[in-house]
Parts: structure tokens; sequence; C-alpha cells
């Protein structure tokens, strides 16, 4: 089996769902935001949160405008068996039922609560 990465996880994940909607057939489709929590192999979000913790400066990409949405992945599982054991059928944004964060809120917020002594650059 090949390895997927970054580069064709997006374009594979579309394919998968208009292949499924030709067949039309009931299913369960879930498209995801940044999924956190134990065990994550890519970093994406703990990185930011262990730099938010140490000390001295560090290179925050762009200009903070970019939104994130965020999932625990607990979370996300818990309503996933939910969705079906319910038999649901559609496809969902599955991301938290709050206000996006801009990654300029997401670092001055971790920043802030972590008491660290660092500086976004």
């Amino acid at each position: 089996m090949a390895k997927v990465d970054i580069r064709i996880y997006g374009p594979l994940k579309s394919a998968c769902e208009q292949s499924v909607g030709q067949a039309e057939i009931d299913a369960l489709i879930i498209r995801l935001g940044i999924m956190v929590g134990p065990y994550d192999p890519t970093g994406r979000f703990d990185y930011w949160v262990r730099r938010m913790a140490a000390e001295g400066r560090f290179l925050a990409l762009g200009d903070g405008g970019g939104l994130l949405q965020i999932i625990d992945v607990r979370d996300l599982a818990e309503w996933i068996i939910t969705m079906v054991e319910e038999r649901t059928a559609g496809i969902y944004n599955a991301v938290e039922p709050i206000k996006p964060l801009t990654f300029r809120e997401f670092i001055e917020t971790g920043v802030r609560e972590l008491g660290a002594l660092v500086q976004p650059t």
C-alpha cells in the first residue's frame, strides 16, 4: 500500500467523495478542520503549543489572518459513533461549534494563557 502524504491527501479525499456521490448510496461524509488530541503524528497543533510554552522569539508565519477550526479527536470520535448508530447520512463539516480563530488570536491566546516568555515575530 502506498503512503499518502499531504500533497495527495486532499485530491484523494475529494475523489473518494465524488465516487461515493456517483454511487448514489446513503453515506456519511465527514470533512475535518484541524484534528487535535493524543497520539497526533502530524505535529500541526502541538508544535505551536510547545513553541508558545518556550522562551525567546519564534517565527509566526503570515499576517495572522488565516482561520483555524479545531476539533478534539475524542469529541469527534464520540460524535461519529452517534452518527453511525443513528444511521445518519450526509456531508458534515466536523469542527467545534465556536467561531473560528484567526492564527493571530490562537498565538496571542496561547502566549497569554501559558504565561509564556516568548515573542512571536
